[in-house]
């Protein structure tokens, strides 16, 4: 059962845009999970990170997630340590969040 109107995934669309986020920005897990509690507090922490690995290119565990490619874009890189995060922005992969 959704706790809001737009699933996360639809979210991240938002918090891309609104972060401005751009490609080859680097941005850490806790920027990321500081806009999901500022606007969104009812998300749980466990969420996002689950939502940040499942768009994350090169994590290994994305293959356990039921996701359609067209459906989750890898849409971050996962830099050492997994605490910060390369996007890999385009207008394809950012208009694909809200098929």
């Amino acid at each position: 059962m959704a706790i809001y109107a737009k699933l996360v995934r639809l979210l991240t669309k938002d918090m891309v845009k609104d972060l401005n986020l751009r490609e080859g920005q680097i941005t850490t897990r806790e920027q990321v999970s500081s806009w999901f509690e500022s606007n969104y507090p009812k998300i749980k922490p466990s969420t996002i990170s689950a939502h940040l690995l499942k768009m994350s290119t090169n994590a290994h565990s994305r293959i356990h997630y039921n996701m359609k490619r067209k459906a989750s874009p890898g849409l971050n890189f996962r830099l050492a340590g997994g605490s910060s995060i390369y996007w890999q922005l385009t207008n394809k992969t950012i208009m694909s969040l809200s098929n």
